[in-house]
């Protein structure tokens, strides 16, 4: 599955049916279903956001309190993360993952190896996306329509930004932070 799109499919609120598609837009292929088929388990309920570093990709079920690992090539699980709260977006910097959360004022730092809870960062509110610049966590504030700062090297805010109208989305291209 490395060479086209995975497609994350929400699947409906409390039925347990979310899943991945895969599409290869140069000979019209699609493979439903691939998360279910290569690991004969299914996904969960409400996949939320998916995440590719350089070398996995993190299924993120919200209600279903999970992270799935898999292999992006194969879509073989490789590590299971659960009972992660209600896990909305993940990102990565060396071996910590960063999990924002619905409705939690946390930001939380799990170990990316063994999933364990390494701490919760209290914030301004509920946060959503986030991307890594700088050795800077950026993160959208839901509640105050806000951009959070985190320095890595000290593990602290650093920034809060106030932007009118909030943030709606995140980038992160050509080494420069796209704040939608």
């Amino acid at each position: 599955y490395d060479d086209g799109l995975i497609v994350g499919n929400e699947g409906t609120f409390t039925n347990g049916n979310a899943s991945v598609t895969y599409y290869q837009p140069s000979n019209g292929l699609v493979a439903n279903n691939i998360f279910e088929s290569s690991n004969d388990l299914p996904l969960g309920d409400v996949l939320q956001s998916v995440y590719q570093d350089d070398n996995d990709l993190y299924l993120v079920v919200n209600n279903s309190a999970r992270i799935a690992v898999v292999n992006p090539a194969t879509m073989r699980l490789q590590r299971d993360f659960q009972n992660l709260g209600s896990p909305r977006y993940v990102v990565r910097k060396d071996n910590r993952l960063f999990v924002s959360q619905l409705f939690d004022p946390h930001i939380w730092v799990v170990d990316a190896q063994s999933g364990a809870v390494l701490d919760k960062w209290e914030t301004p509110g509920w946060t959503e996306r986030m991307a890594i610049a700088d050795s800077i966590l950026w993160v959208e504030d839901r509640v105050n329509g806000a951009l959070l700062g985190f320095d890595l090297s000290g593990d602290s805010l650093r920034h809060d930004v106030a932007l009118g109208g909030g943030v709606s989305d995140l980038h992160l291209a050509a080494g420069h932070l796209y704040v939608f």
